[in-house]
């Protein structure tokens, strides 16, 4: 998203995204794997598939930032309607995830 509306084909707005991790991650920003403090924040929307059963047809997809160390190239996923990169939907029914922070867990 930009201050004007939805950023065209795709991309965030890379600011919203350092105010929410800033707010959110505070202190030093140390990798966990190398411990080093530069990071790259990839500039659209990406997704993690989730899969029941068979690896053919995903079953959901959970748009996602990534972040990753300049250094080594390990990466965080944060949820991309949290760090306000994507509106999050609006919803009438729990979701699964909203299950899980309530401590009950949808039975499948």
């Amino acid at each position: 998203m930009t201050e004007n509306g939805p950023a065209s084909e795709g991309k965030v707005e890379i600011g919203t995204i350092i105010k929410h991790l800033n707010e959110k991650w505070p202190g030093q920003k140390k990798c966990p794997v190398c411990g080093h403090k530069v990071w790259v924040i990839a500039d659209r929307v990406g997704g993690v598939v989730a899969v029941k059963e068979s690896m053919v047809m995903p079953s959901e997809i959970y748009p996602v930032v990534l972040v990753t160390c300049r250094n080594c190239g390990y990466v965080l996923a944060f949820n991309a309607g949290t760090v306000g990169a994507i509106e999050k939907p609006t919803q009438s029914e729990p979701t699964q995830s909203d299950e899980a922070e309530s401590g009950v867990a949808a039975d499948e």
